[in-house]
């Protein structure tokens, strides 16, 4: 799910056929694992909340949840705004690309993966769910695994603009980190 959406949307990975680029997808052992972990995380709250006998409903919990997945739609929206033909789902930078400091980019370097975390936090939230916290743990887990392995090849291809760009914004979480 997580990475047809990426694919669908990247003028790059569109050129090649399906298969081809499910096939360079499953080669990226992270992106799998983010994937499985954050399809795991959504689908275990929306299990358990289904198999509930009754409902459970605390309008402030499901408010927060309404407003996280909100904000994350929002940061997800900003960034496939700015970033364009640059989005993949792969670690897959090339000098043909240009590096976007622009728009939320300008905020943090990684908001995708803000936007994914949002989404999980506010499943998770909406729904009420025990379960899913594990698998969106995990999903978080490999985000921080996969940044630093991403920025490295972000360096390789932009050089000391990129380090530039890394010194002055923070990572994924504004001020933060």
């Amino acid at each position: 799910m997580l990475i047809g959406r990426y694919a669908a949307e990247s003028p790059r990975t569109r050129a090649a056929s399906p298969p081809g680029q499910f096939r360079a997808a499953a080669g990226d052992w992270m992106a799998l694992l983010t994937g499985l972990s954050s399809a795991a995380a959504m689908t275990w709250a929306v299990i358990e909340a289904a198999w509930r006998e009754t409902a459970i409903f605390n309008a402030p919990r499901v408010l927060a949840g309404v407003l996280v997945l909100a904000s994350g739609w929002a940061v997800d929206y900003a960034a496939h705004r700015v970033i364009g033909a640059n989005a993949t789902p792969l670690v897959d930078k090339d000098a043909g690309q240009k590096l976007v400091t622009s728009g939320i980019y300008s905020v943090v370097r990684h908001p995708l993966y803000l936007s994914g975390i949002l989404l999980l936090l506010g499943t998770n939230l909406y729904l009420g769910s025990h379960w899913a916290w594990a698998g969106g743990l995990l999903a978080c887990e490999m985000v921080f695994l996969r940044m630093p392995f991403e920025e490295d090849r972000l360096v390789a291809v932009f050089g000391e603009a990129y380090r530039t760009y890394q010194a002055q914004t923070k990572a994924i979480l504004p001020w933060l980190y």
